[in-house]
C-alpha cells in the first residue's frame, strides 16, 4: 500500500484517523490512515496469518486453538483501535466467519478487545469492497471493462466493472485454505490431487464464465494469493509479466516435484504462505482457463483499502448505504415525502428516549432511518400484509454498504412497524438486544400511526421513558383536530403490552 493515497471521496478539511480491518478467512489486514484535505496518510498496516478457515471442523465450527489464535490478534490491534472513536473503525468479518456455527459468540468476544463493532458481510459486499479497494490503488480509466479475481481462505470473488462501479459479481465457496485442506489432504501433494482442486474450481466457474468471456479490458487478481503468484512466477522468469497460463503451469510443476507442502522450496516461496499455495494455484489455472484470460495483473490494493476508502465516504457524506436504500426506495415506488414525514417523528422519538432507554444512537439511528424509509415498500407487491412482505424484501435484497447484521434488524423493524407484532423477527438476538429492537420497533409503529392521515405537517408529539413504561405528550388542540391519527396511536397500547411497552397517551 501507498503511504500517501489518492483521495477518491472529498476529505474532510479537518484531520481524522480511521481505521480498516479486514477479518479475512486466511489473514487479518490492518490499515490505520489520516485522512486531510491532501489525501490519505496511511499511519499503519499489518497483517497477519490467522487462517481462521482452516479452524473451521466438519460441522463448520471455528476450532478453540484457531479461535484462540484469532483473538490473541486481534487483542494486538486492538491495543490501536480501542483509542479511536466510534465511527473511526470499520471491521469487516468475511467467508469463514459467514459460516461458522459459533461466530456470534466469537464476534462478541473480538468485539470486547477491539473496542469496536464487527460487521459480517455477504458475498455481494465483500466483492464490492475488494473491487472499491483495487480501484483505490490501480485506477480504472473511464469506462474500462474491468475482471477481477480475489481469492480469499474460503471464497473467491469474481467481479467485472465498469469504471469504479460493480457491474456483476459471484462469490464461490472455493479459497486458498479451504481448497488446500479438501483436496491435499494432511498436505500430501500429487498430481491427482492437483487436478481433482483444478476440476472442482472449473465446475465452480462453469456456472457464469462463458458468458464472462471477452466482456473485460484488463483482468486483475488481488489478495495475499495472487501477489505471491506474481512475485514468484517474476522470480523465476516462469511466463513473461504478469500471471499467464504458460507462468502458471510451470509454477504447478515445480510444485509437483515434491511431496508435501512441508517441504516446498521455491525462490520467491515464502515458507508462510507455502501451506495454502496448492489450492490457490490450482483456482488460478482453472480461472485463467475458464475465462479465457491471457494475462492477470496482480493488484497493489484489495479489500482492506476498499473498506477504508467506503469510511472514508460515509465521514464525507458519500455513504454507500443511504445511496442504496433511496434507489431501494424508488425502484418500488416508495412515496418519498411521506416516508421522511414519518422517519422524522421516529427520530425525534428516539432521541427523547434514548437515555432512559439506553439506546445508542449510533447503534440504531441509521437503522430506525433506513427502515422508516422502507417501511412501505412491501406495497408494491400487495397492500394486505405489506410489513411482512417488505421484511422479506430487505432480508433478501443485496444493499451495497449494508452489514448483515444492520439488514437484519432494518427487515425487523419493517416487519415489526404494524399489526400483529411477530416478536420472531427478533428471534436470534441476545435477550437485551432483543428487548432494545423491540422498543426501536414501537417508535417506528407510534411514528407510522401518528402519520396515518398522510398529512403534511409533523405532529409536535414528544416521548418519555423510565423502564417498561413510555408516555406520548402531545397538544390538546392538535389531539381534538386529528381524531384518526390519535385512535391509531390508542389502538396501539395491547400491541406495545406483548412488545414490553406500556403506552400512556396524554393530551394537554
Amino acid at each position: 500500500m501507498n503511504d500517501v493515497l489518492p483521495a477518491r471521496t472529498s476529505p474532510s478539511s479537518e484531520r481524522e484517523t480511521l481505521a480498516a480491518l479486514d477479518l479475512g478467512s486466511n489473514s487479518f489486514h490492518l490499515v490505520i490512515a489520516r485522512v486531510d484535505a491532501e489525501g490519505v496518510h496511511v499511519l499503519d498496516e499489518r497483517r497477519e496469518m490467522v487462517r481462521l478457515a482452516e479452524g473451521l471442523d466438519a460441522h463448520n465450527t471455528l476450532r478453540r486453538p484457531v479461535e484462540r489464535r484469532a483473538l490473541a490478534c486481534l487483542e494486538r490491534f486492538g491495543a490501536s483501535l480501542r483509542p479511536l472513536p466510534r465511527g473511526a473503525v470499520r471491521v469487516v468479518g468475511t467467508n469463514a466467519l459467514r459460516k461458522a456455527r459459533n461466530a456470534r459468540d466469537f464476534v462478541r468476544r473480538a468485539e470486547a478487545l477491539l473496542g469496536h463493532p464487527i460487521e459480517i458481510v455477504s458475498g455481494a459486499e465483500e466483492a464490492r469492497l475488494t473491487y472499491l479497494g483495487v480501484a483505490s490503488g490501480d485506477a480504472p480509466r473511464p469506462g474500462e471493462r474491468r475482471l477481477l479475481i480475489d481469492i480469499g481462505g474460503g471464497s473467491t470473488e469474481c467481479i467485472l466493472g465498469v469504471g469504479t462501479e460493480v457491474a456483476s459479481a459471484h462469490s464461490l465457496f472455493m479459497g486458498c485454505v479451504s481448497f488446500t485442506e479438501r483436496y491435499f489432504p494432511h498436505g500430501r501433494i500429487k498430481r491427482k490431487h492437483f487436478e481433482s482442486a483444478r476440476n472442482a474450481a472449473l465446475a465452480e466457474l462453469a456456472t457464469f464464465a462463458e458468458g464472462w468471456q471477452g466482456r473485460f479490458d484488463q483482468a486483475w487478481g488481488s489478495s495475499g494469493t495472487m501477489r505471491a503468484i506474481d512475485a514468484i512466477l517474476t522470480t523465476n522468469k516462469w511466463g513473461g509479466a504478469g500471471i499467464t497460463p504458460e507462468g502458471v503451469a510451470l509454477f504447478a510443476d515445480a510444485i509437483l516435484e515434491h511431496r508435501d507442502v512441508r517441504e516446498l522450496r521455491i525462490d520467491g516461496l515464502a515458507p508462510e504462505r507455502a501451506p495454502v499455495i496448492p489450492g490457490g494455484l490450482a483456482i488460478v489455472s482453472a480461472a485463467l482457463e475458464a475465462l479465457s484470460i491471457p494475462r492477470l495483473r496482480a493488484a497493489r490494493s484489495a479489500m482492506r483499502e476498499g473498506i477504508l476508502y467506503d469510511l472514508i465516504g460515509r465521514h464525507a457524506d458519500h455513504d454507500v448505504r443511504e445511496a442504496s436504500i433511496r434507489s431501494f426506495a424508488e425502484r418500488h415506488g416508495v412515496d418519498r415525502e411521506h416516508a421522511e414525514r414519518v422517519q422524522a417523528t421516529a427520530l425525534a422519538l428516539l432521541r427523547d428516549v434514548s437515555v432512559p432507554w439506553r439506546l445508542d444512537l449510533l447503534d440504531y439511528g441509521a437503522p430506525l432511518r433506513w427502515a422508516a424509509t422502507l417501511h412501505e415498500i412491501g406495497q408494491s407487491l400487495t397492500y394486505a400484509g405489506y410489513h411482512k412482505h417488505g421484511a422479506y424484501l430487505v432480508r433478501n435484497a443485496t444493499l451495497a454498504g449494508l452489514a448483515r447484521e444492520d439488514a437484519i434488524r432494518v427487515s425487523a423493524l419493517i416487519g415489526l412497524h404494524r399489526r400483529r407484532p411477530k416478536l420472531e423477527y427478533a428471534a436470534g438476538l441476545e435477550r437485551a438486544q432483543q428487548r432494545d429492537l423491540l422498543r426501536v420497533a414501537v417508535l417506528l409503529r407510534l411514528a407510522a400511526a401518528l402519520h396515518r392521515s398522510r398529512a403534511a405537517i409533523r405532529p409536535p408529539v414528544r416521548a418519555f421513558a423510565s423502564g417498561k413504561q413510555l408516555e406520548l405528550r402531545l397538544p390538546r388542540a392538535w389531539a381534538e383536530t386529528h381524531p384518526l391519527a390519535m385512535g391509531e396511536v390508542r389502538a396501539e397500547r395491547e400491541h406495545l403490552r406483548k412488545m414490553g411497552v406500556k403506552l400512556r397517551v396524554v393530551a394537554r
